[in-house]
């Protein structure tokens, strides 16, 4: 267990060669942090769209 974001609240950390995976226990177990290195990408890291009126 680690804190990998500073919120004061401990999550689980994967780390592997090829990628890293966070996942907060206290949110039922989703995962927010998706890190691939080959690619240099977090695969979770996306915004939504805000559309203009």
């Amino acid at each position: 267990m680690f804190d990998f974001n500073c919120d004061s609240v401990e999550e689980y950390l994967y780390e592997s060669k090829t990628q890293s995976i966070c996942v907060p226990p206290k949110d039922g177990g989703s995962i927010f942090e998706l890190d691939i290195f080959k690619i240099h990408h977090n695969l979770l890291d996306v915004l939504t769209k805000q559309h203009k009126a």
